[in-house]
């Protein structure tokens, strides 16, 4: 997939400090599922792929609040959308339809940056996140299956740094770990290389 992000900050006036985001993305995802404790009665085990194209945006606004010469604290809150297509496969000779879904999330989030030195910046944050959607239905033969759902909350915790070859520099290295607990539970890491221009 390829996506899109637009960012605008506020560096003078009432508003110094404010700043929003948007993002559109797109793309196509394909899933390969195999078992081998289902099968029909002929021996024949369970297997499919299945892929469809997705799409979806994102709203921001958020405000950072300079704490310190060396401290600053990231409040923000996004709206994200996003929309499955649905697809059609066959499992063990027996018709599935998958029906399309869409995601809809608020997310609510704080994070703590702390200039160390001129190379390196640490940070800390955590978020809460509100699924209003997130229903992943499907039809066999014209009956519903039972449909899993990831609506409710979850809350997020991070740890990283960012790393600079110099000061001002446009390159940045990022690494991080995330936690998600509540409805959706992970645990995640990020490495990225970024480039501002």
């Amino acid at each position: 997939g390829a996506g899109l992000l637009g960012r605008y900050d506020v560096t003078e006036g009432l508003l110094t400090n404010l700043y929003t985001e948007v993002s559109v993305r797109a793309g196509h995802t394909t899933t390969d599922f195999s078992s081998n404790d289902l099968r029909d009665a002929a021996g024949q085990y369970a297997s499919y792929t299945s892929g469809s194209a997705y799409y979806g945006t994102h709203a921001g606004l958020g405000y950072i609040w300079q704490v310190s010469e060396k401290g600053s604290i990231d409040f923000s809150t996004k709206y994200l959308w996003a929309h499955q297509a649905g697809d059609n496969v066959t499992v063990t000779g027996d018709p599935i339809q998958f029906e399309a879904s869409d995601s809809q999330r608020w997310r609510n989030g704080v994070r703590f940056t702390y200039a160390a030195t001129k190379q390196i910046s640490p940070y800390i944050g955590a978020a809460w996140e509100e699924e209003y959607g997130g229903i992943a239905s499907g039809t066999t033969y014209g009956h519903a299956i039972e449909a899993p759902s990831l609506q409710g909350s979850t809350t997020m915790s991070e740890l990283g740094a960012d790393f600079y070859t110099e000061e001002k520099s446009n390159f940045t290295l990022s690494l991080g770990v995330q936690k998600h607990t509540g409805k959706q539970e992970s645990v995640s890491g990020n490495v990225s290389l970024k480039y501002e221009y």
